[in-house]
């Protein structure tokens, strides 16, 4: 069966033929952000998140190979001032609370649930800010629950503090149970990390910056490292023990192709992990290095950049 394009008398959008012309590298995501962009003349990659229900981190990505097609600038062809986001409603009441509990058991369930959560009673304030979540914002219970559960767990039981994390989730496009899921399955996964790295360092799991915490993930998910290769890193670093200068000697054998312990050079090799080129520079004695999982590593001789 053949198909034809009907006429369209409505709104229509000029689609730039660079666009047309990159449609067989771009994929799916990128071809809906072109298109969102281009209707809109919206750049604002927090509010094109919401209105495609896709990830702010995949918007930006999305601008990334549009800004290399050359559809975007760095500060953005499309004006992003024509980004119109909508005002949030309003609070409900605590009098429109008692009523909408009357009416759907739903809001009834999610306040005796939050309290059993919370491990107290919630007050007026607190009830309308969880049952605004779910009737105002469309946010449904079984997302609601899970990361209220996840944040009280490790001491977060402020309501105020939940309805910031739901709402910046949201705008993510993290608008059910199950993407609400995944984020907390990553989310647990990164302390795991945080919590080994921890160990190698000799330091409190909890005491890193979110910056640090942004490396330490940026290490296993980015560059797909593990244990061993931040063991190795350690074991160049010598007494320089921080997050911030094992992040630069793992980003440059990230540059350098370098994926296992294996494949870091062996002795002889003139490529060393800093990206430095060394010439007639003899390398220490083998009895002088040292080894992870039986590897022999040759010693950093220049101090990691970040």
């Amino acid at each position: 069966m053949g198909y034809r394009i009907t006429k369209q008398y409505g709104d229509t959008v000029a689609v730039p033929r660079l666009v047309t012309e990159r449609l067989s590298a771009a994929g799916g995501d990128e071809v809906k952000v072109a298109l969102e962009m281009l209707a809109s003349g919206c750049t604002d990659p927090g509010v094109l998140a919401k209105n495609l229900g896709l990830s702010q981190q995949i918007i930006e990505r999305a601008q990334a190979f549009w800004a290399g097609a050359g559809l975007l600038k760095p500060d953005g062809e499309l004006c992003a001032a024509a980004c119109v986001q909508q005002k949030r409603p309003p609070r409900l009441t605590a009098h429109q609370v008692v009523a909408y509990s009357q009416q759907d058991e739903n809001v009834s369930m999610l306040i005796s649930e939050s309290q059993a959560i919370l491990g107290k009673p919630l007050s007026p304030s607190e009830s309308a800010a969880l049952v605004t979540l779910y009737l105002q914002d469309h946010m449904p219970i079984d997302m609601i629950l899970p990361v209220m559960a996840h944040y009280a767990a490790r001491g977060k039981r402020e309501v105020r503090y939940l309805e910031k994390v739901l709402l910046s989730w949201q705008e993510q496009g993290i608008k059910d149970g199950l993407a609400a899921e995944q984020q907390l399955s990553l989310l647990e996964q990164r302390e795991q990390q945080q919590s080994r790295v921890a160990q190698l360092l000799g330091v409190a799991h909890n005491s890193f910056t979110a910056g640090e915490c942004t490396l330490i993930a940026r290490w296993y998910e980015e560059y797909g490292y593990d244990e061993s290769m931040i063991e190795a890193a350690l074991l160049r670093a010598g007494s320089k023990r921080t997050v911030r200068y094992l992040s630069g000697i793992l980003k440059k054998w990230h540059a350098a192709g370098y994926r296992t312990v294996r494949e870091l050079p062996a002795e002889g090799a003139n490529l060393q992990p800093t990206g430095r080129r060394y010439g007639a520079t003899p390398l220490p004695p083998r009895s002088s290095r040292q080894k992870v999982n039986g590897i022999l590593l040759p010693q950093e001789k220049e101090e990691a950049g970040v």
